[in-house]
């Protein structure tokens, strides 16, 4: 297709085409959405992630990209609620744990921010920025002893801004 060789115009061109022989092909209309949320275009890339649950409603990278824009107008109420659904259709999709953690902590929700983060962590035990930002959400929660832990982890890990914050709250 014509977006894997970067022409973006032409590949929305091919999936408007799509939708036109089958208005029923939610594939058509997420890879569309894809494209148009990587061009910035979110109103329309909203308008097909829509289309593409109503057509598959158990399509969680839909309910994914969803939460995204939702999370880039700040609108972080309802990427929870589309996060969320990603995660219940995928319990491992980390992408949704993460983009949920997120949300929380901007809505001042540290203790499910720091549960969603200890998920990332689970999946994955070297994803360092979990442990960054779980540290934060816990030094925000006012647990300054698990932050200092998850710095330690943060900087094992690579994360150079972790060691100055150990410096500072920690020594």
């Amino acid at each position: 297709l014509q977006d894997q060789s970067g022409n973006t115009s032409a590949a929305i061109s091919d999936y408007d085409r799509a939708i036109e022989i089958n208005p029923k092909d939610g594939d058509a209309y997420f890879n569309r959405g894809s494209i148009k949320l990587e061009s910035g275009d979110n109103a329309e890339a909203i308008f097909d992630f829509h289309k593409t649950i109503e057509i598959n409603p158990r399509h969680e990278n839909a309910y994914y990209n969803r939460g995204v824009i939702r999370v880039r107008s700040g609108d972080h109420a309802e990427a929870i609620i589309d996060f969320t659904k990603a995660i219940q259709i995928d319990p491992k999709f980390i992408n949704a744990y993460w983009g949920r953690a997120l949300s929380k902590e901007r809505l001042e929700n540290y203790l499910e921010a720091i549960s969603d983060y200890t998920k990332v962590i689970e999946i994955n035990p070297q994803y360092v920025d979990a442990y960054f930002n779980r540290a934060i959400a816990n030094m925000k929660s006012g647990d300054l002893k698990s932050s200092c832990k998850d710095w330690i982890k943060a900087e094992d890990l690579g994360n150079k801004n972790a060691a100055k914050l150990l410096k500072e709250y920690c020594e």
